[in-house]
């Protein structure tokens, strides 16, 4: 899981999102964007799970596997490849990413996940909020 997820509501299992499908992406500057549609050339109807900013979970050996599948290298959409390749149970969302402190107040009731962005994840009204929030430190926070 990476660092910057933060789990706004008790969950009783990960759930995994994705986008819409790799066909229907819009181009962006972004270099995984652009190997995301890329691939939809190949798989339509293939869905993106990457660039979600959620957690996902992985079991190591199916990774690998996908790599060697098909044929990829490194920096490849590895989670597009392992969601659609087997088929886990997904629901559509929108990016978990908030770039502001008006986004992240927009979503702190409605997200299950949200991921902080570098210019806000030291913004001190955030800071508090999480902390008002989350008055106990959770048992993974040092």
């Amino acid at each position: 899981m990476n660092d910057d997820f933060l789990i706004m509501k008790p969950i009783d299992k990960i759930v995994h999102y994705h986008r819409e499908k790799l066909s229907d992406l819009s181009m962006d500057k972004r270099a995984i964007t652009k190997r995301m549609i890329k691939l939809g050339e190949r798989f339509p109807d293939w869905l993106a799970f990457d660039r979600m900013h959620s957690p996902m979970v992985f079991d190591r050996d199916k990774i690998i596997k996908i790599s060697e599948l098909y044929n990829v290298e490194r920096f490849f959409p590895f989670r597009t490849y392992y969601g659609n390749h087997y088929k886990i149970d997904s629901i559509y969302h929108e990016n978990c990413k908030v770039g502001s402190w008006e986004s992240f107040i927009e979503k702190i009731d409605q997200n299950i996940f949200i991921s902080l962005s570098p210019r806000v994840e030291k913004n001190k009204k955030l800071i508090s909020k999480l902390e008002e929030r989350f008055p106990k430190k959770s048992v993974y926070e040092k």
